[in-house]
């Protein structure tokens, strides 16, 4: 139809401009709406082609769900099912068992018309079987295309490792025959586990079975090079088949300049892959060169297409600097043109060429306002770096910015400065529309959803943050980080159940926990039953907190009050016991940091953490004695005692210092509480008791007005510590 041309017309030439293009990417989605209306008329193979093809598009522009949705929809009408399994195989050459491998399974649409397809080898045989399936109603050139000589297609180059085999030994290999149609779905549903799963070594690993599904058919010229194309993109980032990559680009790019197969059957499907034209594969290939360190072999192929970005990174990385400026320069004096004076201001550095290709171009050339909205951003950072925040430059590059954006609205990586200058100067209206229109056009950007967040925060959103923030965890799911800015947000809106989910990813991936305020709010939520943003009870929560606290042993903790905020969860359960185990791990990280007796506020916390441990003792009817040898008796003479006064009369504790103090209160407070003052003929019960058994002299370990110094039998000071004796005497445990 003229629908369906009209689209292919503007997508060949969108494939032919460097960047996306928002005048075709409009006229490319009203005239597949204009298909779309007729495929209920087309035959099912016809329907399922012109899918593929919408899906082509989407995919170029970064709609990933409507493309998910077109190619979800071509695989209901194709009747192709495809699923991921697993079989015994061998993966290099000195590999003596088996192990498992993963692998596709497909289960075609026509078996015994497939399964015929893939036993006829020659020209006569395969026409008679398109006869056929123009008789049962099927399209048959969308099912099987003309049969091209092996020849024709392109060459397989193969592995040359000393490890590695060409490709996975099955032991049980799955068979399968597909038509050339069901070929091309099996490839877009490559591109869609590429699009829906973040990029990591697995997912390369789960998309190589659909290209070697396709690699063993060979059924049509571009259905064969998308399937090598797309083995050359998953290879090339992994040392051992690098090179391979490189050389089957090379080959790849090489069949262009060949004149067979004939222009009928490299078109064969060609509109239903994402088939890049012949200046971006050479571009590829260049870029390959430039990442395995071979600049100079990039340098002509960059030349030939007049690629000036990818050329100038040559010259740099030849350190050729001036080789670049001067070539730009005859390139003007023959015919000046806007793309080149923003190269030479590239170059150069020089504000005054943008200015001059914008003015060239009559105010049409979104390259030079987007190089100078750059150069302006480098100066803002600059200045930002030096303590000073150039609010009049990041206002230029805004405004820089705006206007590229205004004639092509499709610039991704130009949004996501725009956001980024607008955040510098705190203007968070812009830059949440900045990023909001980033993750339209790259979902997967977890920066983008992070930084969305922030801005939507400082508006004052903050379930709309929160909400952001969970897609960024989509995007990037191993990054704690993400983790921390969701918990720190979910806490905010009350979602308790998220909080709880990041702590646990926060302690596979940090292996580190110090955020204690936070877990202190989960905690009271949970003990007191509040309700979180969905209205359910929190108490529905205790389980999974409860199982969150028994991994805190697991893990290093950073800040001794995550201790104290778990045992109170532990205490409010009624597990007094580990709730004290954790009271003692909080006094013991506490007293832990270097210089803890010096600072005021580090003092205080070992005290705080010394009276939950008495708490603790109380619960278990405990008696405690608690030695503060190393406090210094000047930072003794200036705390403020009431805290401490409150804590010693809680129960029973004996308060013991070797340091010698005159302050009034703790004079008073340490006769108080000194038992050779409180008994003064002979030893106290419990002295007794403990030195029976721990053959230590603790009277004479207090240092007061009257007591001497802390000595043991051998001379030595004690260190200091808490020593929990129970009623009777006996020594229940020692905390030093």
């Amino acid at each position: 139809t003229s629908s369906l041309w009209a689209t292919r017309v503007c997508f060949a030439q969108q494939q032919m401009l460097e960047r996306p293009s928002a005048t075709l990417h409009d006229r490319i989605v009203t005239f597949d709406d204009q298909v779309s209306t007729k495929l209920e008329s087309m035959d099912r193979a016809s329907r399922t082609c012109v899918l593929l093809e919408i899906a082509v598009h989407f995919n170029f522009y970064r709609e990933v769900s409507s493309s998910k949705d077109a190619i979800d929809k071509a695989r209901a009408v194709s009747g192709l099912h495809v699923e991921m399994s697993g079989a015994l195989g061998k993966r290099t050459k000195f590999q003596q068992e088996q192990v498992a491998q993963v692998c596709g399974r497909c289960a075609c649409l026509l078996p015994p018309l497939q399964l015929l397809l893939g036993t006829l080898k020659d020209e006569t045989a395969h026409h008679f079987l398109q006869l056929v399936l123009r008789a049962s109603g099927t399209e048959a050139t969308a099912v099987c295309p003309p049969f091209p000589a092996p020849s024709h297609l392109p060459a397989n180059i193969p592995l040359e490792d000393d490890t590695l085999l060409p490709a996975v030994q099955y032991d049980s290999a799955p068979a399968w025959t597909l038509s050339a149609l069901d070929q091309t779905l099996v490839l877009a549903l490559c591109i869609d586990v590429r699009n829906t799963n973040p990029k990591h070594g697995l997912t390369a690993e789960e998309m190589m079975p659909y290209v070697a599904c396709v690699l063993g058919q060979g059924h049509a010229w571009a259905i064969t090079t998308m399937a090598l194309l797309t083995r050359c993109r998953l290879e090339a980032e992994r040392s051992r088949t690098s090179v391979r990559a490189m050389l089957q680009l090379q080959s790849l790019a090489d069949d262009y300049t060949r004149t067979d197969p004939p222009v009928t059957q490299r078109l064969t499907f060609a509109f239903a892959l994402a088939l890049p034209p012949a200046w971006r594969r050479l571009r590829e290939l260049g870029r390959r060169y430039m990442a395995l360190g071979v600049p100079r072999d990039a340098l002509p192929i960059f030349e030939r297409l007049e690629l000036w970005n990818d050329l100038i990174e040559c010259h740099q990385a030849l350190q050729q600097d001036g080789r670049a400026e001067e070539l730009v320069r005859q390139r003007l004096a023959v015919e000046p043109t806007p793309l080149l004076w923003c190269v030479l201001g590239d170059l150069t550095r020089n504000e005054e060429h943008y200015l001059t290709a914008w003015s060239l171009s009559k105010s049409r050339s979104a390259r030079a306002m987007r190089s100078l909205g750059y150069k302006l951003l480098r100066e803002g950072e600059r200045g930002t770096e030096h303590g000073r925040v150039p609010t009049e430059t990041y206002r230029r590059c805004i405004d820089a910015f705006e206007k590229c954006l205004t004639l092509n609205g499709l610039q991704s990586d130009v949004w996501f400065s725009l956001g980024c200058a607008a955040m510098r100067i705190d203007d968070h209206a812009i830059a949440s529309r900045a990023f909001r229109r980033r993750v339209d056009l790259e979902p997967e950007d977890f920066e983008s959803w992070s930084n969305l967040a922030n801005a939507l925060l400082r508006l004052g959103h903050k379930p709309r943050a929160f909400l952001a923030l969970k897609e960024a965890i989509r995007a990037e799911y191993e990054n704690w980080k993400v983790w921390e800015n969701l918990c720190a947000v979910a806490i905010d809106v009350g979602a308790f159940n998220d909080v709880i989910f990041s702590f646990n990813r926060i302690f596979d991936l940090k292996k580190s926990f110090g955020d204690h305020e936070i877990l202190n709010l989960v905690v009271r939520a949970v003990n007191e039953n509040l309700l979180d943003f969905d209205n359910q009870p929190c108490s529905n929560f205790a389980p999974a907190l409860r199982a969150l606290i028994d991994r805190l042993p697991s893990v290093t903790v950073t800040d001794y009050r995550v201790w104290l905020a778990a045992a109170h969860f532990l205490s409010a359960t009624g597990d007094a016991k580990r709730a004290q185990d954790f009271r003692r791990n909080a006094y013991r990280d506490a007293r832990a940091a270097s210089g803890w007796e010096k600072a005021q506020s580090s003092l205080l916390g070992v005290l705080k953490c010394a009276e939950e441990v008495v708490k603790g003792m109380k619960q278990l009817s405990c008696l405690v004695l608690i030695f503060f040898n190393s406090i210094p008796c000047f930072w003794l003479n200036r705390l403020n005692l009431c805290d401490l006064e409150r804590f010693s009369s809680a129960c029973h504790i004996f308060i013991c210092t070797s340091h010698q103090v005159t302050t009034p209160p703790i004079h008073s407070l340490l006769r108080l509480h000194c038992p050779r003052h409180r008994q003064r003929q002979g030893q106290c019960q419990a002295h007794a008791a403990l030195t029976a058994r721990r053959g230590l002299c603790l009277a004479p370990c207090l240092r007061c007005h009257r007591c001497g110094p802390a000595r043991d039998p051998r001379g030595t000071r004690r260190p200091a510590g808490v020593i929990v004796l129970s009623p009777a005497g006996l020594c229940v445990s020692v905390c030093v």
